[in-house]
């Protein structure tokens, strides 16, 4: 869970993938070390470019928090971690 939005084309974006039984996302939320939200989403076609109110936020880790809703109509909450390098 590492990505590098240096513009190279390559890995810019951290992003959602979803499997086929995939509905659609709830919540797409990304933090940083101290809790305050960096970016959030409920568009899977969406992905975090590593900006945080236009400013490319500092190398570290970050947590993910998905909540997606599947065909079956029950819900996953996925948390982890993800860290910005360049």
């Amino acid at each position: 869970n590492i990505f590098s939005p240096d513009g190279d084309g390559f890995n810019d974006e951290f992003r959602v993938f979803a499997s086929k039984n995939y509905q659609d996302v709830k919540s797409f939320m990304i933090y940083d070390r101290w809790g305050e939200l960096v970016f959030e989403s409920n568009d899977i076609n969406l992905g975090w470019d590593g900006r945080f109110r236009g400013v490319l936020q500092e190398q570290e880790v970050y947590v993910y928090v998905v909540e997606a809703r599947f065909i079956d109509n029950s819900r996953q909450v996925l948390r982890g971690n993800l860290t910005l390098i360049r």
